[in-house]
């Protein structure tokens, strides 16, 4: 089903005429970083998109450095992290997670700054693979999300699912992968 989605999506981002051989749309594609799952997942897309599309990525650490390296000098890259990141490698993960929160949110408002001068440059779509700093009018921005819920600790997860929903009402399409 992810994959017809997708085809649908990149159908309708290519229904554009090209005119002598110019670039139809510019697209800004942000990524996740929190490893290279995300990156590597949309390397097909990016490449679609790249056919008949100018894009820009905004990424960092090594899913940037994995971006970098496969397309090269097909796109424009933009290095600025995403969320905070709470991973600890303790078997309380979940309670370190949620005592994060106050961080997370404070960085993701701290990139939200970045990524805003950058998608005031003026796109035609926004494409955010887990990046809710990356998102321009409700109408051209596109969310690509695996995580629906959260799993958290007893008592704050409708909390979880408020904020998640404030963020998902950004986009005018939800990919779920």
């Amino acid at each position: 089903m992810f994959f017809e989605v997708m085809k649908w999506l990149l159908n309708s981002f290519n229904k554009r005429i090209s005119l002598r051989g110019y670039k139809i749309m510019k697209i800004l594609f942000g990524i996740f970083d929190w490893g290279i799952g995300h990156a590597t997942r949309d390397i097909p897309l990016i490449e679609s998109l790249l056919r008949k599309n100018e894009v820009h990525i905004i990424s960092t650490g090594r899913a940037l450095k994995v971006l970098m390296n496969f397309f090269g000098g097909e796109c424009e890259y933009y290095d600025i992290p995403s969320l905070y990141t709470p991973y600890t490698k303790t078997p309380f993960f979940r309670i370190s997670f949620t005592l994060s929160i106050p961080m997370m949110l404070k960085s993701l408002k701290y990139v939200r700054k970045k990524s805003k001068k950058i998608i005031s440059r003026g796109f035609d779509r926004v494409i955010s693979d887990c990046r809710y700093d990356v998102y321009d009018d409700i109408e051209n921005s596109y969310l690509i999300n695996h995580q629906l819920r959260f799993k958290t600790p007893f008592g704050v997860e409708r909390v979880f699912e408020t904020w998640l929903a404030s963020r998902m009402k950004r986009y005018k399409y939800i990919i779920v992968p």
